[in-house]
């Protein structure tokens, strides 16, 4: 089963929606991992800088879906069937840096 899968490209919203919020589990999983890697770089100690982290990286999550909500009419059935999958890896990608290049800074900034 390829968790990136979409099988239609004339999904409905809610739809769309279900798409993002299941792949926001392994997401989230994932981050989770990054962010104890990233605490064996930095060594922070505060539990309130990840939960912060945490919450500003999943409320741009969000816009994912949203993005594609608002745009998906304008959008041919070749990026319809894409889109989603290339955002995600992307921001998945993108979400794994800020919290490297979080840890490496404040790394660098003690030394």
């Amino acid at each position: 089963m390829d968790i990136l899968k979409i099988t239609r490209p004339d999904r409905n919203w809610y739809e769309i929606i279900i798409w993002w919020e299941v792949r926001r589990i392994p997401y989230n999983f994932l981050m989770y991992f990054v962010g104890i890697a990233s605490f064996y770089i930095s060594f922070i100690t505060i539990p309130l800088v990840y939960l912060l982290v945490g919450l500003g990286l999943n409320l741009i999550y969000t816009f994912g879906w949203i993005i594609e909500l608002i745009f998906r009419h304008k959008m041919s059935e070749n990026l319809k069937m894409k889109f989603s999958n290339i955002v995600y890896i992307i921001y998945l990608l993108i979400s794994t840096c800020i919290i490297f290049g979080i840890a490496l800074s404040l790394l660098f900034q003690f030394y």
